[in-house]
């Protein structure tokens, strides 16, 4: 600074870690000075460097002789400015202080002093009081969308924003400054803060006085050259809104302010109310309310919304009913996550629990019997020609399986919206081999976890659900007839945006479901018919919860019985081809959710019955792997597709280097669910443990 030769000085900072101590008054500052700072450190995290004055003077403009000095400017850019005794002062109007993406700490004594201009750029946060000492001094804020001021703005001058978005803290006051506003918004989080000013607004300007509190914004002079958007709050339980008030208007032709949003803080029982907006006669003609579809949001209710002259003054009138569109959406986030999204991953968890069965009951009745009974019978050691047969252990009807799956449709809530729900998840468990019980029943045991997700979006509230569930099967066969029973358990949290912020909560899940069916055969088992009863019953409980807006929501467990008889076709083609087609009918029984928001019930909630058709291919290969693929549709209360596929494999050990062990033309059975071939008579007798081989015994 002591150099008034070189009138561009620049001194540089080495680190957003640092701090640098000035130890005397920085003095006259001749020429342009420029503090630069270092703006991130090296987190990533934007911590200015910091210069502390440590008690002394900072840039004083006004002394020294010469053009230079009477036009000087000092640039504060990404620096954090701390215990000056003042940061600037200066009698010139010629001078200039520029504050780019700086930080004004707030212990700065008498701030900022200037007969000039200051221009505030960047990310500044202004935090010292700023102080115009001519009618010509000027504070411009230009081309910055995060500047934040929460101090005292005073003075004879302007305050112009300029292309800008600028926030004034609730610590903020602008005093006697004729403030302009060109192409720019400004957040208020007091109307205080600029009462009592003459204001323009020149061009598309939005003011944003939605704070969470009720004032009143009173201005000055007003003159309005384009079109004002404002952002208000009322508070119908007390009758009282925002309001904005001027001493006098001018108006250019055209020119209006529209009311795009009114944030209501507290809900009225009134079935109508009328409250006042401005009393201004001049304003009140050009004020309209362009909200979304007329409608206003309380935390719990939506309000219809109208605005109306009435004796040169203008007021907001509101109205609402007890139906389910008079809710906020917001608040409907928790019924509507148990039934878009926890029940369908409920009914997904219940379908596909029952793999074992699924997979199984598309093969012929004669394939069934034989890998049923592979580990008790086998043939003899010789065949009828007295030719050695090697007997070896082949596979056995344990297996373990995965099942993705995802769907995409919407649900229409029976006393709710329309949610778009896109759920998807992946199951995984393992089969044992077969038991034999008496009287010809055979069982088997499966035992899955699973992975569920899911993402519902509804007027505007977006929900990411992710969770998981285990469980166990029980699986009884006799001839052509079987029945299952499965119980699941699991738990699930969620994130919902809305309007008000973010929200997680948390749900427990439970349930229980049997599958019985029977298979009847044409054509030896290439066709089968195979009409099917479903049913469950699913317990869903979300734990209390406070939303975004501040409301508690209290949520009942949620109860259904879901009954679902279906038809499926089935076709045993060769190679181990087996398309399929399916179709049925799905009812939810109970199944209505009683939730309560801060006092207010919600309504109630549910699915109404869809048509669920569609198809599929299941396919073996080699001795071990069976796939399928499988697309059902849906229509009613659910429309949209479900996909899944499978994929199986058998374990065990081979028998022998072959996959394939042929004797007079029959077959070794295989595991996978594939079709064999059965021989017309054969010598059967009970093998050893050592023995055990997979053969067919003809019926």
């Amino acid at each position: 600074n002591e150099d008034t030769t070189n009138t561009d000085k620049t001194f540089k900072t080495d680190s957003a870690n640092y701090a640098y101590i000035v130890t005397e008054d920085v003095g006259s500052t001749v020429g342009n000075l420029t503090i630069q700072g270092v703006a991130e450190n090296e987190d990533g995290e934007r911590i200015a460097s910091t210069v502390d004055f440590d008690g002394h003077n900072g840039f004083d403009l006004n002394n020294g002789t010469g053009t230079a000095a009477n036009d000087a400017s000092v640039t504060l850019k990404d620096v954090t400015i701390k215990n000056a005794a003042y940061i600037a002062k200066s009698d010139s109007e010629d001078s200039v202080i520029n504050i780019d993406g700086a930080i004004l700490f707030g212990s700065n004594g008498d701030g900022i002093e200037t007969s000039g201009k200051v221009n505030i750029t960047g990310a500044s946060d202004i935090k010292d009081k700023i102080t115009l000492t001519s009618d010509n001094a000027s504070i411009n804020v230009n081309d910055t969308k995060d500047t934040k001021i929460s101090s005292t703005l005073s003075g004879t001058g302007a305050f112009n924003i300029n292309n800008s978005v600028l926030t004034l803290e609730k610590e903020a006051k602008v005093e006697n400054l004729n403030t302009t506003l060109n192409n720019s918004t400004l957040n208020l989080k007091d109307e205080n803060s600029i009462s009592g000013v003459n204001a323009a607004f020149n061009g598309s300007n939005t003011l944003n006085i939605m704070n969470k509190n009720v004032g009143a914004l009173s201005l000055g002079n007003v003159n309005l050259n384009g079109t004002l958007k404002m952002m208000v709050d009322a508070d119908l339980a007390n009758k009282r809104m925002d309001t904005l008030s001027a001493t006098s208007a001018q108006i250019s032709r055209g020119s209006k302010i529209n009311v795009e949003k009114i944030n209501l803080l507290s809900p009225t029982k009134a079935k109508k109310l009328s409250i006042l907006f401005t009393d201004n006669k001049d304003l009140a003609k050009i004020v309209n309310y362009k909200g979304d579809k007329e409608i206003a949001y309380s935390p719990i209710y939506k309000y219809k919304t109208a605005y109306e002259v009435k004796n040169d003054m203008g007021y907001f009138t509101f109205g609402r009913s007890s139906k389910h569109p008079d809710f906020n959406p917001a608040v409907l986030a928790s019924p509507v996550m148990a039934q878009a999204g926890m029940m369908a991953n409920m009914s997904a968890t219940m379908n596909y629990a029952f793999e074992h069965l699924d997979g199984f009951t598309k093969i012929r009745s004669k394939d069934r019997f034989a890998i049923m009974n592979a580990n008790k019978y086998a043939m003899g050691s010789t065949d009828f020609n007295n030719n050695n047969m090697s007997l070896d252990e082949l596979y056995e009807n344990k297996g373990a399986w995965v099942i993705p799956y995802a769907s995409f449709e919407n649900i229409h809530l029976k006393n709710g919206p329309r949610v778009d729900a896109n759920s998807y998840g992946t199951f995984t468990g393992f089969d044992t081999d077969f038991k034999q019980l008496s009287h010809g029943w055979n069982t088997v045991f499966t035992g899955y976890l699973a992975y569920n997700g899911a993402h519902l979006s509804y007027q505007g509230v977006s929900t990411l659900m992710n969770g998981g569930m285990m469980g166990a099967t029980q699986t009884w066969y006799k001839g052509n007839f079987w029945t299952a029973l499965t119980a699941t358990a699991g738990a699930s949290v969620a994130e919902t945006d809305t309007m008000y912020g973010h929200e997680d909560y948390a749900s427990i899940l439970a349930g229980i479901g049997s599958k019985t069916g029977y298979n009847f055969e044409l054509a030896d088992g290439k066709f089968i018919i195979q009409p099917m009863w479903f049913m469950n019953y699913s317990f869903i409980k979300t734990f209390d919860y406070t939303n975004a807006a501040g409301v508690r929501i209290d949520s009942d467990p949620l109860h259904t019985i879901q009954l679902n008889p279906n038809i499926r076709f089935i076709g045993n083609f060769k190679n181990g081809w087996q398309p399929y087609a399916s179709v049925g009918m799905v009812w939810n029984l109970m199944n209505e959710t009683h939730v309560v928001a801060s006092g207010a019930k919600l309504p109630e909630m549910s699915v109404k019955p869809y048509v669920e058709y569609g198809a599929g291919v299941q396919k073996s290969f080699g001795e071990r792997f069976t796939g399928y693929l499988q697309a059902m549709l849906r229509n009613g209360g659910r429309n949209g597709i479900a996909l899944s596929g499978g994929f199986r494999w058998a374990l065990g050990r081979a028998g022998g280097s072959s996959q394939k062990v042929t004797y007079r033309s029959h077959r070794v059975v295989r595991s996978n669910y594939q079709n064999t071939t059965v021989p017309k008579k054969k010598v059967l007798k009970q093998l050893s443990d050592s023995q055990k081989a997979r053969l067919v015994m003809s019926h």
